[in-house]
């Protein structure tokens, strides 16, 4: 055990040296470029330079907690067709499984309850990704009955819109209606400058996009707080993040508060879920290698598919690494986060007795 360790070296850290050790470490896993393409390093470093060289996915796990109460709603916003211009309903695990693992997470750590916006024909693959964590999914009248309620019933909500319409009027409403206090973006198309969405070969996407950019903009009048977990520079809130000598698409209109790049996004969003896990001393808020599987088992019954392989098969993994890897990865990220967790019970009780000594 940690704290063991470190009872042995007779070393005890300061608690923003630990939370400093954890967030780079969370960063290193859900950046490791198994593929070696280089791509999520250079996206890594961009967002590191943006927020002055910190951590990425600890920070953001402290605005979270920072902001959210019992009772507050969360906006998701998700879901990528891989195969517009074929049919809008292929989606992709890689997104859905993350918002998961987030929405689950900061129920447990705050009370928050969350409304998933996407794209209609992929609406079911969120609602099984949902429910393979654990949630109730209801309609929004339900969740709003659950909001008022002592904290009892993990539920969630998701919300579809067409894609390729202008839904800015609803989309403004249902913000000014839940008035939430974080609207995260997983694995989710930005506009560009030129409000057109791009592969991110830097080929236009020729149709099926949802068009979120109302809800950002008003979310953002509001307020609220901004995140996006992405795997590319075409993704919503990565303004900060464009390279012309590697895009080749103009930069996404917006920037978030806080973007985590990872090798994908869900792995940036489980990183996030476990850093959140850490700071708010809940271990059971962490997800593990078969929360991911299951997640993946259950978006592909619903419809999606590995958009590089093509497979529907779960073994075959997402965004063409393998799911054992993916399972690998995930473990890391919450043992790092109990480890956090008992650390921090033992160096402050160090603290405290030392306190106590000296009065």
């Amino acid at each position: 055990m940690a704290n063991g360790y470190f009872q042995y070296m007779n070393y005890f850290p300061e608690p923003a040296v630990l939370q400093n050790r954890l967030g780079h470490l969370l960063d290193t896993l859900m950046t490791l470029d198994l593929n070696l393409v280089g791509k999520i390093t250079r996206l890594h470093d961009a967002a590191a330079q943006a927020a002055g060289g910190a951590s990425l996915t600890v920070p953001a796990a402290a605005a979270l907690l920072g902001r959210l109460r019992s009772g507050d709603h969360v906006v998701f916003v998700t879901g990528c067709a891989v195969r517009p211009g074929l049919v809008p309903w292929l989606g992709e695990p890689d997104g859905p499984c993350g918002v998961a693992a987030l929405a689950r997470a900061l129920y447990l750590a705050t009370g928050a309850i969350s409304t998933v916006v996407i794209s209609t024909p992929l609406a079911p693959q969120a609602q099984a990704a949902l429910r393979s964590a654990g949630a109730t999914v209801v309609d929004q009248a339900m969740l709003d009955a659950v909001a008022a309620q002592p904290r009892v019933t993990f539920c969630a909500t998701v919300q579809p819109f067409s894609p390729d319409t202008d839904h800015g009027p609803a989309m403004t409403a249902l913000i000014d209606r839940l008035r939430p206090a974080a609207v995260l973006s997983v694995e989710h198309l930005g506009r560009a400058s030129d409000g057109q969405a791009y592969f991110s070969t830097g080929v236009p996407f020729p149709g099926d996009v949802l068009r979120s950019d109302p809800l950002f903009g008003r979310a953002a009048e509001q307020g609220a707080l901004l995140l996006s977990c992405l795997d590319n520079a075409n993704e919503a809130g990565t303004a900060a993040l464009h390279d012309p000598a590697h895009d080749h698409f103009p930069p996404i209109a917006r920037a978030f508060d806080h973007v985590l790049p990872g090798t994908t996004a869900n792995w940036a969003a489980y990183a996030l879920t476990a850093a959140l896990a850490a700071l708010a001393g809940r271990p059971d808020a962490t997800v593990d290698g078969r929360f991911d599987m299951d997640g993946v088992t259950a978006t592909l019954a619903a419809g999606a598919i590995d958009p590089f392989g093509g497979f529907a098969d779960r073994h075959a993994g997402t965004d063409t690494i393998e799911g054992h890897y993916h399972g690998l990865v995930v473990d890391l990220m919450a043992r790092a986060a109990h480890g956090f967790i008992d650390a921090r019970r033992f160096t402050d009780s160090r603290f405290t007795d030392s306190r106590g000594a000296d009065t």
